[in-house]
């Protein structure tokens, strides 16, 4: 048995340059550069989503462009139409390999232990993994 087995086709390759889908915004379509130039705002795809008793909800994925340091307010974008959520979360914790960071730079893997924040009155609360979903982006607000 072929290794997909079971499995739908994958979608058609477009052509390098070429839009997978013209209504897709420029920074959520395949091949966005992993790396962009000094200063660009953070880009965390996310890859998936866990609930760890006694830390809470940790986000794993990939840092596409800029930096990101603890206490960092990010938006949530979401990856399948690109429309902003009313959600804004802060990191509290990033990790790589067992190993707390200070800064998390471009093409790295990483786990974010986030938090709700409400702009409101300053609380922080509980993120419940159903809020976010695989191939959203968060982005600095």
């Amino acid at each position: 048995m072929p290794w997909n087995w079971g499995r739908k086709d994958p979608p058609p390759s477009t052509a390098p340059g070429e839009p997978s889908d013209p209504g897709t915004p420029e920074f959520l379509r395949p091949g966005a550069p992993l790396r962009s130039p000094d200063g660009a705002a953070a880009r965390f795809r996310v890859q998936d989503i866990y609930t760890i008793t006694g830390i809470g909800c940790v986000v794993v994925g990939e840092l596409e462009s800029g930096e990101i340091r603890p206490n960092d307010a990010f938006r949530v974008i979401e990856g399948a139409t690109g429309a902003m959520r009313p959600l804004l979360l802060q990191v509290t914790k990033m990790e790589a390999q067992r190993e707390v960071l200070a800064v998390l730079r471009p093409g790295t893997k990483a786990g974010l232990v986030v938090r709700r924040l409400t702009p409101e009155t300053g609380h922080f609360t509980r993120v419940e993994s159903r809020e976010l979903r695989r191939g959203d982006v968060l982005v600095p607000p």
